[in-house]
């Protein structure tokens, strides 16, 4: 991104998520690209809190802006320190931004949603949710890609990577590469009373309860990377 784009895309971002002076409104088609993130940031920032925004709280405002900041500047800044030669930190650097990035945008929703709270809880779900490395999705049908699993950790590891979309039967069965009943076994014994950890919704899909979730992420964390 050069220097002009980041400037516009600061000053849209500031004139749509926190309220932006009148010299820089978008709308008014009186766009400003000299203003850049920091400019945009620092306005927020005003020590004197003297300008006026969208934030209803100034600390949730200033700890936005603190996680901006971090994405926009944080590779720049980096430098050609590495452990080796042989070795860069992009990947922990990307994951780093990554999940910055989903904050940022589940705290806006947080802050400025007006609708039911219930259908905000779900897209914040879906922007959180923990991407799965060790599963492959191939023409929409998603593949575990460890050969060390139980049918059951399979469609554990599914479910969890489906998040609230969740999965149907028919989809379940093509992602798992055994026998039908086995997959049936499983499923019934994931939604029995006594583990609860799935649950099948009235649209006939599968999703994982917060026992599965629990589950996944205590007795399965080796198995959600490839390792």
């Amino acid at each position: 991104m050069n220097g002009e784009s980041e400037a516009s895309w600061g000053v849209l971002a500031l004139d749509r998520l926190f309220g932006a002076p009148p010299q820089t409104n978008l709308d008014a088609n009186n766009l400003n690209r000299r203003k850049g993130v920091d400019d945009c940031l620092g306005y927020v920032e005003d020590e004197k809190n003297s300008n006026q925004h969208s934030f209803p709280h100034r600390r949730t405002a200033l700890h936005l802006c603190r996680a901006l900041r971090t994405i926009y500047k944080f590779r720049s800044q980096r430098g050609a320190v590495h452990i080796d030669p042989d070795y860069t930190a992009n990947e922990m650097d990307s994951t780093l931004i990554m999940s910055l990035a989903r904050w940022a945008m589940s705290e806006l929703l947080r802050v400025f949603w007006t609708g039911p709270k219930v259908a905000v809880a779900l897209v914040v779900r879906e922007i959180v949710r923990f991407e799965v490395p060790a599963i492959l999705v191939i023409d929409s049908k998603p593949l575990v890609l460890r050969t060390d699993c139980t049918v059951e950790q399979e469609i554990l590891l599914l479910l969890h990577n489906a998040g609230e979309r969740g999965m149907t039967r028919t989809l379940i069965g093509q992602s798992v590469p055994k026998s039908a009943p086995q997959v049936t076994n499983a499923l019934q014994k994931l939604a029995s009373p006594s583990a609860r950890e799935a649950v099948k919704r009235a649209d006939g899909s599968y999703i994982l309860t917060p026992n599965g979730v629990k589950r996944v992420l205590e007795e399965l964390g080796d198995k959600l990377s490839l390792g």
